[in-house]
């Protein structure tokens, strides 16, 4: 009846905190198209994709799975990003291109999916760290994990008990 995804992220803002739990409303596919010397162009603002084809609407995969809305969790933007950098480079057309809360690597291929398949979902996210900050001494994984597991403990009681 409900797919859950759950995971670390990186966060953009510093008004997401480290360890902070959020839903993940609306995710895309960020880094696929072409990058030309300092310029990235999207496969969508080049032609080569429809930026509303099924499932896509206005470039996002959104969530508009009526849970979301019961939980007490923060919904944020999503992007999805196949590589780790530590370019400001591209760390500054991505904000560009898409004014994301947070990354992940698998998020837009999970709600492609579950949207493609009819299926309502969740894609549950605790920050980690932020984008950009290559020294992991600053990164909070445990404590993300850990936040994450409470998060969701709660999310399944709350399913259990609508139920």
């Amino acid at each position: 009846e409900l797919v859950i995804q759950a995971g670390i992220a990186g966060a953009f803002s510093p008004n997401l905190q480290l360890g902070e739990v959020v839903l993940i409303g609306q995710d895309t596919f960020a880094d696929i198209g072409m990058e030309e010397k300092t310029h990235f162009t999207s496969i969508f603002d080049s032609g080569f994709m429809d930026a509303n084809e099924f499932p896509f609407i206005d470039k996002w995969l959104l969530n508009k799975t009526p849970i979301i809305s019961t939980l007490s969790l923060p919904v944020v933007k999503g992007i999805t990003i196949n590589k780790v950098s530590d370019s400001l480079l591209q760390r500054e057309q991505t904000v560009s291109n898409f004014s994301p809360n947070i990354e992940s690597m698998e998020g837009a291929a999970f709600h492609y999916v579950c949207l493609q398949e009819q299926v309502p979902f969740l894609q549950v996210r605790s920050i980690s760290n932020y984008v950009g900050e290559r020294d992991k001494l600053k990164w909070k994984i445990k404590e993300a994990i850990g936040n994450l597991n409470e998060a969701l403990v709660l999310i399944i009681d709350n399913l259990v008990i609508d139920n």
